[in-house]
């Protein structure tokens, strides 16, 4: 089963049951109804912490920026990606070539990939209760960013209007042809592509104030 990286969940499920020619309205009502006892689980996570509660927004805001991708954003890993990615992470630990501490890291390598998210929030250590892990954008965001560091992948702009959703040669020209030939050869390593899909989900997660979901 493939693992995904998306945002607005509870937007996208709202959307749809605004749609009057919905023909799942009540499938759609009852994942409602379930994914709001999930947020709540979520918001018990982080009051028990001392943090504030995550309001997640339930529709789309409107993109920032004329060159943003906005909130409607999805990545779906390939086979062994993440597992790749873990493994290049612990190799970098071991070599002292990742800058990160033990709190970071336990944001992507503590994560469950069954039943997590990361919220928008700065807080140091990964929070788990039962199987539900909850992570920080902003720390995960940083661990990217020092990971890239360690990958040689040249720091992407802070807008770059990456689709992620796209594959193969198609991807690559796009890429090389928005970004420069540099860029783009980057993508053709697993550990390097999905560095800057998490990178990018927790950039958008944070701007938008939106769970990333990795499930």
């Amino acid at each position: 089963m493939s693992l995904t990286l998306s945002l607005g969940i509870l937007a996208d499920v709202c959307d749809d049951l605004e749609d009057e020619a919905s023909t799942s309205a009540a499938e759609d009502r009852e994942f409602l109804e379930a994914y709001e006892r999930h947020l709540d689980r979520i918001n018990e996570i982080l009051t028990a912490a001392g943090l504030p509660e995550h309001d997640e927004p339930d529709f789309y805001p409107d993109p920032e920026g004329s060159d943003d991708e906005g909130p409607e954003w999805s990545y779906t890993l390939r086979e062994g990606e993440l597992e790749r990615l873990l493994e290049r992470i612990r190799q970098a630990i071991t070599e002292g070539d990742l800058t990160a501490d033990a709190d970071m890291t336990s944001h992507l390598l503590d994560h469950s990939t069954t039943d997590g998210c990361y919220v928008p929030l700065d807080f140091p250590v990964l929070l788990r209760k039962g199987r539900l892990t909850v992570g920080s954008s902003h720390q995960l965001l940083r661990l990217m960013e020092a990971l890239a560091q360690s990958l040689d992948i040249p720091a992407p702009p802070a807008a770059a209007p990456i689709d992620y959703s796209e594959r193969g040669e198609e991807l690559q020209a796009w890429l090389a042809d928005r970004l420069g030939r540099p860029f783009g050869n980057h993508i053709d390593d697993p550990c390097r592509r999905l560095c800057l899909a998490l990178y990018q989900g927790a950039r958008l997660s944070i701007k938008y104030e939106m769970l990333l979901t990795l499930a």
